[in-house]
């Protein structure tokens, strides 16, 4: 009987440590930077809104460029932008400015620093110049998001 409890915590243990470290989505996780925001692969570029998915678990735009490219950006927590009242909708033209990561599944995304809404000359903050997410400002007389 002890044989037979020892080899199943074991076998527990030996799966347990062959699982992914990491449960949380890519964006969550702090062991790559500010939620995986390089400042070495900082990116700027103009398209069109395709898409806007404000809700959780993470808000993103998906754009298309002036050649037919499709490009995701990665925004911030809903709750954020929610609070900011920024809105996004198909046919706004931005300027996006962002580190270029890969998630897990090989598909290179933005995550955006900012994004201008060129039409409105509305510019939405979300993270400084290292990567640091303005929504840590929020509280306090934070520096607050726009421009």
């Amino acid at each position: 009987m002890r044989a037979a409890t020892a080899m199943v915590i074991a076998v527990a243990v030996f799966l347990g440590a062959a699982a992914p470290a990491h449960a949380a989505p890519w964006w969550m996780r702090w062991g790559r930077g500010q939620h995986g925001y390089d400042p070495n692969t900082v990116v700027t570029l103009e398209a069109t809104v395709r898409a806007a998915r404000l809700t959780p678990p993470m808000p993103s735009l998906e754009l298309e460029r002036d050649l037919g490219e499709a490009v995701t950006v990665v925004l911030g927590p809903p709750w954020y932008l929610e609070r900011i009242g920024i809105r996004f909708a198909p046919g706004d033209r931005v300027i996006v400015e962002g580190s270029k990561v890969m998630e897990d599944s090989g598909r290179v995304v933005i995550v955006a620093a900012r994004v201008e809404k060129i039409q409105e000359k509305v510019t939405l903050r979300l993270r400084d110049e290292r990567g640091t997410p303005m929504w840590g400002h929020m509280g306090g007389g934070g520096r607050g998001p726009r421009r």
